[in-house]
């Protein structure tokens, strides 16, 4: 793991666009003021983030709740926000466990972001299955 960050790292550090990478575990409000219009958002990773909203010490009642307002401000605020996920709940769980409540929060928000979102895509062993594409580049007229 720790390889795959510091090849991420070189990556960004070595490209000819200026990134800028804010390490933030959960409170993502609170880096508001530092985006602007233009700006790529990369949120990554929305199960790491579900897990440090539901898991901390002074976890919120409604962690859904928090992070899709979140998410809905990231987006008047910047032009294109990507999200980054993890799908997890394809094995039994235990119905009425932490981990079950956690899954199934995880796929509430799963199911509003792609509502919310122009393109969703899933990535299965390195296969794109696009689930929903909007194109805004349509010709008029037909």
């Amino acid at each position: 793991m720790f390889e795959r960050i510091n090849r991420h790292q070189k990556d960004r550090n070595n490209s000819a666009l200026p990134w800028v990478t804010i390490e933030k575990e959960r409170d993502l409000d609170e880096i508001f003021h530092l985006l602007k219009p233009q700006d790529v958002i990369v949120i990554d990773c929305l199960t790491t983030w579900l897990s440090n909203e539901m898991f901390s010490v002074s976890t919120v009642l409604n962690p859904k709740n928090k992070m899709i307002q979140t998410i809905k401000s990231i987006l008047k605020k910047s032009a294109i926000v990507i999200i980054v996920s993890n799908e997890i709940s394809f094995e039994w769980i235990e119905p009425n466990s932490l981990t079950y409540s956690y899954c199934e929060t995880l796929g509430e928000l799963h199911t509003w972001i792609v509502l919310t979102c122009s393109k969703a895509i899933e990535m299965d062993m390195g296969i794109p299955i696009i689930h929903k594409k909007i194109n805004f580049f349509t010709t008029r007229g037909g």
